[in-house]
Order: C-alpha cells, then structure tokens, then sequence
C-alpha cells in the first residue's frame, strides 16, 4: 500500500471548494484518514448521572402492528419496556407480543 498522498485533480478541487472546503482542510482530513487516532476505550456505557438526560419516552399512538426478529428476546423487551412503556401482554416460545 502506497503512503503517497492522494492527488486532488481540478474536479476534485472544485467541488472541495463549492462546498467550502479548501485544499488545506482536505489535506489536513485525508492525513488523519490515512493515520486516524487510537480509538477510545471506554470502561462503561454511559448513564444517567454522567451528564446524559433521560428523555421521557415518546408517546406512541399510530402503531397498529410490526413483528421483529431478534438474536436476543428478553433484551428487546426489555427495550420496549423500559425505553417505550410497553408491557408484554402474550409470550411463548416462539412469540412475545407487547403493547
């Protein structure tokens, strides 16, 4: 793989500039494209008390019926429970309705 710079052709220079770019920035993005910085390494998820605000959950009134396939059962309604307000009102093995 070649470290070379990409080259920006007229067009590319152009279009770069329409958008309020100049050659600088665009060389400035592609250098940390090419060499990005070490990700993040996060200890946890962030929560409430973090400086992240809890919305109230939006109300849902058009909905009349959607199915969904999961990997995971009781994490999807826990989502549906916790985050959307809705109970389980059928389940078995194969189906777990909420409303």
């Amino acid at each position: 793989m070649s470290t070379d710079a990409p080259r920006l052709t007229p067009d590319d220079l152009r279009r770069l500039a329409a958008r309020g770019v100049t050659p600088a920035e665009a060389a400035r993005q592609l250098a940390i494209l090419a060499a990005p910085p070490e990700h993040a390494r996060l200890e946890r998820p962030c929560s409430p008390g973090d400086g992240i605000a809890r919305l109230d959950a939006p109300r849902i009134e058009g909905l009349i019926e959607t199915a969904l396939y999961v990997e995971d059962v009781d994490r999807s309604v826990a989502f549906y429970a916790e985050v959307l307000g809705f109970e389980v009102i059928a389940a078995d093995e194969h189906l777990t309705a909420v409303a």
